[in-house]
C-alpha cells in the first residue's frame, strides 16, 4: 500500500483510493465515503428483448435478473420492441460503487492479497490516477491460452525489473495475462530486496465477464478468492492472481468483453500526458507491448499509433498470430522502402 501516493498535488485531483485507505487519522466511515461519492457503477435500467431471445435483454443479462427499476413506467418501455436498441448511454443507470475492498488469494503456494474497486467505464481518470513514477508498461494479446518462448519471458522479466516498471493487463486468468504474471512472478517476489525496484501490476478488468461477481460487491470487504475452483468452461472469467490491484470496469452489460477498454485506454493517455507535479511539469513514459493476439490487439496497435497521444508500440516477434503477423508486415514495409 506504501507504493501508492497520494494525488492531491495533481491537477487539484483527489487523494487515491490507496491513500485514504492507509492513511492512519481516517476512519474506515470516512474511506468508504470517499470511494463512494467519487466512484459510480453502471447497471441495465431499461429491459429491452434482444432479437434471439424475448426473456434475454440487450444488456446480456435474463428477465429474471434485472432490478424492479428496469421494469418501472408504461409496459411499451420493457415491451421489448424489436425496433429498439439496447444502448449503454441510454439504457443504463449509474449509482454509486457498491463493491471495493480485499482480495485475497487461496490454493496458492503463497498467499497474495490485491485491491479492488468496482467502477463506471467513463470514470475520471484523474479520480483513479495514482503517481506513476516509472515506466508504464501495458499489455494486449490473446485472450486464449497459448505458449510462448522462454527466452521472451525472460526478456520481459528483465526489462520490467530493470525499470522497475508498473503492469497494466487485462487481469483476466487466461492468455498473454498468464504468460506475464508467471514472467513477473519471480521479480515480485524479489519486492524485500530494497536494491531492487518493486514491480506493481495492475488489472483493469470487465465486472460483467467475472464469474461470481456478486461476491465482491459489499463495502470495504475482504474476499476470500479460489481462482482454481472455478471450472475454465464458459464465457465468464477468473481473476489472476498475480495483480496488486483491479479495476472492475462497469458499463452495465453481463458476459461481455469491452468495458474495460474505454477506461484503459483513458487513463493511459492521461498518464502520457504531462502532469504538473510540484510547480514543475513531467510525463510518464506509456509503452503497449503485443504479445500473440487476434484482430483486437491489431486493432488496440493501430490506435496506439494513431491517436492522441500516440503511445510506442512494441511487437513481440515470434509469439503468435497477431503479433508475427504485424511483425512481418512492418518488416515488409521495411524492406520496400
Amino acid at each position: 500500500m506504501d507504493t501508492l501516493r497520494s494525488r492531491s498535488n495533481i491537477g487539484g485531483s483527489k487523494e487515491s483510493l490507496a491513500a485514504r485507505r492507509r492513511a492512519p487519522s481516517s476512519s474506515s466511515t470516512a474511506q468508504a465515503n470517499w470511494i463512494i461519492e467519487n466512484f459510480e457503477k453502471r447497471e441495465c435500467s431499461f429491459f429491452i428483448s434482444s432479437s434471439k431471445d424475448p426473456d434475454k435483454c440487450g444488456c446480456g443479462k435474463w428477465r429474471n435478473q434485472h432490478s424492479a427499476v428496469a421494469f418501472q413506467g408504461p409496459e411499451e418501455r420493457y415491451r421489448g420492441s424489436r425496433d429498439q436498441k439496447w444502448i449503454i448511454s441510454r439504457h443504463t443507470l449509474s449509482t454509486p460503487t457498491d463493491a471495493f475492498g480485499t482480495i485475497e488469494f487461496q490454493g496458492g503456494p503463497h498467499p497474495h492479497k490485491a485491491q479492488y474497486i468496482r467502477l463506471s467505464f467513463d470514470s475520471n481518470p484523474a479520480d483513479i490516477m495514482t503517481l506513476f513514477e516509472n515506466l508504464i508498461i501495458t499489455v494486449h494479446g490473446g485472450i486464449s491460452n497459448f505458449d510462448i518462448q522462454p527466452k521472451l519471458a525472460r526478456v520481459f522479466r528483465k526489462a520490467a525489473r530493470t525499470t522497475g516498471a508498473w503492469i497494466i493487463t487485462s487481469g483476466i486468468n487466461a492468455g498473454v495475462v498468464r504468460h506475464v504474471a508467471a514472467a513477473l512472478e519471480g521479480a515480485t517476489e524479489s519486492r524485500n530486496n530494497k536494491t531492487k525496484p518493486k514491480i506493481i501490476s495492475i488489472g483493469i478488468a470487465p465486472w460483467g465477464l467475472l464469474k461470481k461477481k456478486d461476491d465482491f460487491i459489499g463495502e470495504d470487504k475482504v474476499v476470500a478468492y479460489h481462482p482454481h475452483s472455478f471450472s475454465p468452461k464458459g464465457r465468464f472469467a477468473v481473476l489472476n492472481n498475480r495483480h496488486s490491484y483491479f479495476l472492475l470496469v462497469d458499463n452495465g452489460t453481463n458476459g461481455r468483453y469491452g468495458a474495460d477498454i474505454i477506461l484503459r485506454r483513458a487513463l493511459e493517455g492521461y498518464i502520457v500526458k504531462k502532469q504538473k507535479i510540484d510547480g514543475g511539469e513531467r510525463s510518464v513514459p506509456v509503452v503497449c507491448v503485443c504479445l500473440e493476439g487476434g484482430t483486437c490487439t491489431i486493432r488496440t496497435v493501430l490506435d496506439y499509433v494513431t491517436n492522441y497521444p500516440r503511445v510506442p508500440v512494441v511487437i513481440c516477434d515470434g509469439s503468435g498470430r497477431a503479433s508475427d503477423l504485424l511483425a512481418f508486415a512492418h518488416q515488409h514495409v521495411n524492406q520496400e522502402g
